[in-house]
């Protein structure tokens, strides 16, 4: 094995540090708003850590070359549509926190009436269903790939 083959097994992919990084803010952001009362954003935060994890894990797989032997395409295809439904309810949890915010001039602070940062964690949870949304569209091509190919 050469040198640079050696080094990219070390190394790992930016979309698996990205989807690390987002399993820790969620959780921290989930652990923290929970204790200053803002449980909105609580709940959001929680919500964009398990679909962070999700993609950590689909993300996981792909750097290992894990994925054919773990799902088949049916089982990605289900992943594609929680992705779906993530992305359509953080959309929708953005666009009301957006509203109320402009709508009734909720200011930032203090911090467990706020609106502004559910409005933040909805948009991240978003976010992470569209991520998974695309991952599983690249994995689902990608096992179609290995399928034809003997």
């Amino acid at each position: 094995m050469d040198n640079d083959q050696t080094t990219r097994n070390k190394r790992i992919d930016c979309p698996t540090f990205f989807s690390a990084l987002g399993i820790t803010l969620g959780f921290s952001a989930f652990v923290t708003f929970f204790i200053l009362e803002n449980y909105d954003a609580a709940i959001w935060a929680f919500a964009s850590f398990v679909v962070a994890s999700i993609c950590f894990y689909l993300n996981y797989l792909d750097m290992k070359k894990r994925i054919p032997e773990k799902y088949d395409i049916n089982d990605v295809q289900d992943m594609q549509g929680l992705g779906i439904v993530f992305a359509v309810v953080g959309l929708s949890g953005s666009l009301w926190y957006t509203f109320k915010f402009f709508y009734y001039h909720i200011p930032v602070m203090p911090i467990d009436h706020s609106v502004a940062i559910a409005m933040v964690w909805a948009f991240m949870t978003m976010k992470w269903g569209l991520q998974l949304t695309y991952y599983t569209h690249v994995y689902k091509k990608q096992l179609r790939n290995s399928r034809l190919l003997p």
